[in-house]
């Protein structure tokens, strides 16, 4: 006869559940990389345009023209909006731009300003990872050294971050402060200096991707 074991039971319905919970969790995590596989990073990787030469292949001309000039586009009008509403709130122009509409309160051009010097600095990065790559190590330079489409955990990381900032704006404003940026920028710059002297130190022996 086989004693009964209270604590054995136990165990096994413990393990039973955190077995099925991991199984859950995996599949839910596998749909979320899925969906943004086919929607999102098949985009960026160019998945689509395979009957245009030099949009094809990660080596094509076309390809990184497009991803540089849509970088450069982006970071350009943020950064023109970080000036103009850095001015705005100095004072040292008057352009009204709530146009007075109580919806944009103080709160929400702070985190308005903060986005735009996210933005701008966002697209240097990506700018820099190229253009270092194709200067200080030309043999690796692909349109994979903009590292937009790094990975779907990047991606995936970025989205994130997105909608929480958006939520944020528009739910809870006040939520911030106002100081962050001036502790940001400067560990920010200090890290792409380091980040980019590294690559140009390494040269051929360093790899982005």
């Amino acid at each position: 006869w086989k004693l009964y074991n209270p604590q054995s039971t136990v165990n096994d319905l413990s393990y039973t559940y955190t077995e099925r919970r991991a199984t859950s969790n995996t599949t839910a995590m596998g749909r979320v990389r899925a969906f943004l596989q086919s929607h999102i990073q098949s985009k960026l990787d160019f998945n689509d345009w395979w009957e245009y030469p030099q949009f094809s292949t990660k080596e094509g001309l076309g390809r990184a023209a497009w991803i540089a000039s849509l970088l450069t586009l982006t970071g350009s009008i943020h950064l023109g909006l970080f000036v103009l509403i850095t001015l705005e709130r100095c004072n040292a122009i008057d352009i009204n731009l709530s146009g007075g509409r109580s919806f944009l309160d103080e709160n929400r051009w702070i985190l308005l300003w903060q986005w735009c010097a996210y933005a701008t600095s966002v697209c240097c990065f990506h700018l820099l990872e190229f253009f270092v790559t194709a200067l200080f190590n030309p043999t690796q330079a692909t349109t994979d050294s903009f590292l937009v489409n790094h990975s779907i955990t990047y991606t995936l990381a970025a989205l994130t971050s997105w909608t929480e900032f958006w939520l944020r704006f528009l739910f809870l404003p006040g939520w911030n402060f106002w100081w962050s940026p001036w502790l940001g920028l400067p560990i920010l710059c200090v890290s792409q200096i380091i980040r980019s002297w590294g690559m140009v130190t390494a040269g051929g022996a360093f790899k982005n991707t």
